[in-house]
């Protein structure tokens, strides 16, 4: 089962009820669920902030229960590295639409 539909389903919501948290589409929380898209740092924000275990969505891990405290930090952490990555790769992205622009002008 995919870890971001086993996490909805562990907090028994419907992908409606995602959808509405995120001010999503049940069709983009059907993506999200079977990997066709990925949810972006603010819509993980929104799910941890509604109970979602975040880190377990992106890794497979569980992390131990944490203080209040220390949960603002990892979260702060958490969505740092998310738009770090999500920068990175849109930067991906458009040197390779650059490649194939330059590709199709052979």
């Amino acid at each position: 089962m995919n870890l971001f539909k086993e996490e909805r389903k562990r907090l028994n919501l419907s992908q409606q009820d995602v959808a509405n948290l995120c001010q999503n589409s049940t069709r983009t929380i059907s993506y999200w669920e079977n990997k066709k898209f990925t949810a972006s740092a603010e819509n993980l924000k929104v799910l941890s902030e509604n109970g979602f275990d975040v880190g377990y969505i992106l890794t497979g891990i569980r992390v131990k229960s944490v203080s209040e405290a220390d949960h603002a930090i990892y979260d702060t952490e958490l969505l740092e590295a998310l738009q770090l990555l999500l920068q990175t790769h849109e930067q991906q992205i458009k040197k390779i639409r650059r490649l194939i622009n330059k590709l199709q002008c052979f």
